[in-house]
């Protein structure tokens, strides 16, 4: 298996990788400088019995696991399992793209996918049993902690978006595939939707987080929290232990101790105040005097209370 950062120099599966030429010179100036960064570029070759193609791979690069970039795509979800299946991903490996095409969130909703942007998807592997439910909820704590290192304090709207300044500047969704869970992140960069291109009943408006300019841009920013997550999620599981860490997630939840609908569950909807997470990541709800835990769910608060 192939290691470090990998640009495929022509293409694989029908994606024409370099659409303006190596080193991307037409992406955003975010994008330019961490190649240029991680000079020098060497040109190698991969041959398998189904597949052959070359690839530039950085010299001198700090990721653990295999990172493949992308300028275009239309989604990195779908290219985790065509890695797979070539034996060029295996647990941990990961997928960039500079842009996707039909770029998605949860309940298949479109995710706008500015180039400049993160847009980016993970082969989670399979943890110990009692974390097996939790990979959204993982990656986006870790993400969150991962903000916190570089300053910026971000709250976690259960399930999956993370939130600062009362508007959402990332997401996480989780798909099981046949090849495992892939998990997959958008963080907004360099730009986010307009109000008018949000969805009717949308929780939070979306907007931008700008990390630190030693951060680096998309590709150094996702090499070091691919590196982080790895680390951090073993530490989770072996060492924090399942009830520490749902105290960990409970404590960033945003409208914790507030009330909020729940809609789009088999109930219909419920009105309750968000109590905390439960023991298998469900959001723990209060509701006439009785607690329920929901497990899938759009999430809004209640202004009226």
């Amino acid at each position: 298996m192939i290691t470090g950062i990998i640009i495929p120099k022509e293409g694989i599966f029908g994606i024409n990788t370099l659409n303006s030429g190596f080193p991307f010179t037409e992406c955003p100036e975010n994008w330019k400088k961490d190649i240029l960064d991680l000079e020098p570029w060497t040109l190698n070759k991969f041959d398998s019995k189904d597949l052959s193609f070359e690839y530039f791979s950085a010299q001198y690069c700090e990721s653990l696991y295999p990172v493949f970039v992308f300028e275009k795509c239309s989604s990195v979800m779908d290219l985790i399992p065509m890695l797979k299946k070539q034996e060029l991903v295996r647990d941990w490996g990961s997928v960039i793209s500079v842009t996707q095409t039909k770029g998605r969130g949860r309940f298949c909703r479109k995710w706008e996918s500015t180039p400049g942007n993160i847009h980016a998807a993970i082969q989670f592997p399979d943890i110990y049993e009692d974390f097996s439910s939790l990979a959204s909820m993982i990656v986006s704590v870790i993400m969150i902690e991962f903000f916190r290192k570089h300053g910026i304090e971000p709250g976690l709207k259960w399930p999956n978006d993370i939130i600062f300044g009362g508007k959402k500047i990332a997401g996480i969704l989780v798909e099981k595939k046949q090849s495992g869970y892939i998990v997959g992140i958008g963080v907004n960069l360099k730009d986010n939707p307009a109000l008018s291109e949000m969805r009717e009943g949308f929780a939070f408006p979306a907007g931008m987080v700008s990390l630190p300019e030693n951060a680096g841009g998309p590709l150094k920013i996702w090499i070091d929290f691919m590196n982080t997550l790895v680390k951090r999620t073993y530490e989770i599981v072996y060492s924090i232990g399942l009830s520490g860490f749902i105290s960990i997630a409970s404590g960033m939840l945003v409208w914790k101790g507030e009330l909020v609908r729940v809609s789009d569950i088999p109930e219909g909807e419920i009105y309750g105040e968000i109590l905390g997470i439960g023991a298998t990541g469900g959001l723990r709800v209060g509701e006439s005097c009785r607690e329920k835990e929901i497990f899938s769910g759009t999430v809004v608060r209640v202004n009226n209370r």
